[in-house]
């Protein structure tokens, strides 16, 4: 989501600006009366049962999440998905983690509704949720940084659930600490999403997964509206299908997506204090899907079909071919071939 044409910030004005957003959703969150778990929540609009399941279209439509988790785990475990250094998988497998273990516990808890099961619908969740923070923030804002935060924000988002149980079942309900991790992550996702550009492409469909997000939870508001219009499926239902379908939008982008050229990434994502532009250009000896990035201009690059500039910068996912010094910018890619020297 690239920002407007002549409207550049600094990088530590945005910082600066997520980070006050960041911490006036905290105080504000703090400040709010204690919200407890509404009992009627457990109360869904379609409870028909099937084959001995009750509540079987609440359960049913989860498969969906165990699909799409399992998919997207196979293909960040692929190494022909694109990704500049391999720590930037971590984020997106505890995400697809959280999908698949979604689909467990919310079957689990659809089966007879109540507190104690939805601990285990929400745990799952809010993985998903704060995986999906680190990786914005992996890939836009801090390599480093957005790596190390994801044990801590997959920690808070636990402690969350954590949390919410143990006042519930001490009877002073809170459930601030829990919304703050699924609405806030929202928030700070979209701040990111209009500060900071992305090192590669096909972000359109983080674009689509959030507006899927968004509708998932209208049509877990209106159950009962859209049970009482549709009469053969409830909003609740619904809302599992296309939360599932948002997952299923970032399997698609990583699949479909290449590093971004090195003119539409802003400053921040690469490294000024060891880079420096070079104008000659060469031909990728890899796989279309890979982008090369250099020390030196290629002098041993074989015309291929893919052109790409050379920015000089030895990347993480970089590797040393045999004898090749780092100092004279030997560097080389993993391909189906084995390392090949650019």
């Amino acid at each position: 989501m690239p920002r407007p044409k002549g409207v550049h910030i600094k990088n530590h004005i945005r910082l600066a600006i997520l980070i006050a957003i960041t911490l006036a959703a905290i105080v504000i969150t703090a400040l709010l009366p204690r919200i407890p778990q509404d009992p009627a929540y457990h109360n869904f609009a379609d409870q028909r049962a099937f084959l001995a399941l009750a509540n079987f279209m609440d359960v049913a439509s989860n498969v969906p999440f165990l699909l799409v988790g399992l998919w997207g785990l196979l293909v960040v475990h692929s190494r022909r998905t694109v990704f500049l250094a391999d720590s930037e998988r971590w984020p997106y497998l505890i995400f697809f983690l959280g999908v698949a273990l979604t689909s467990l516990g919310s079957s689990y808890y659809h089966l007879h509704p109540n507190n104690a099961r939805l601990v285990w619908d929400r745990l799952p969740m809010t993985l998903g949720f704060m995986a999906v923070v680190a990786v914005i923030l992996t890939e836009r804002v801090s390599r480093k940084a957005g790596v190390a935060s994801l044990p801590l924000v997959a920690s808070a988002g636990v402690a969350s659930v954590a949390y919410w149980y143990a006042t519930e079942t001490s009877g002073h309900g809170d459930m601030r600490p829990y919304g703050l991790v699924q609405f806030g992550s929202l928030l700070i996702v979209l701040v990111i999403l209009l500060l900071f550009r992305s090192r590669y492409t096909q972000q359109k469909w983080f674009a689509i997964a959030l507006a899927a997000y968004v509708a998932a939870k209208l049509l877990e508001t209106f159950d009962r509206a859209v049970y009482a219009t549709l009469r053969i499926v409830s909003g609740h239902t619904l809302k599992h299908i296309v939360a599932a379908g948002a997952a299923c939008c970032l399997v698609q982008m990583l699949l479909q997506r290449t590093v971004a050229s090195p003119a539409s990434v802003s400053s921040q994502s690469v490294r000024s204090s060891t880079t420096r532009k070079m104008k000659s250009r060469c031909y990728s000896p890899c796989f279309d899907w890979s982008i090369m990035w250099c020390r030196q201009p290629c002098r041993a690059c074989k015309p291929r079909n893919a052109i790409v500039p050379i920015k000089a910068s030895l990347g993480e996912n970089d590797e040393l071919c045999g004898e090749g010094d780092r100092s004279r910018g030997s560097v080389c890619r993993r391909s189906r071939g084995g390392c090949e020297v650019v």
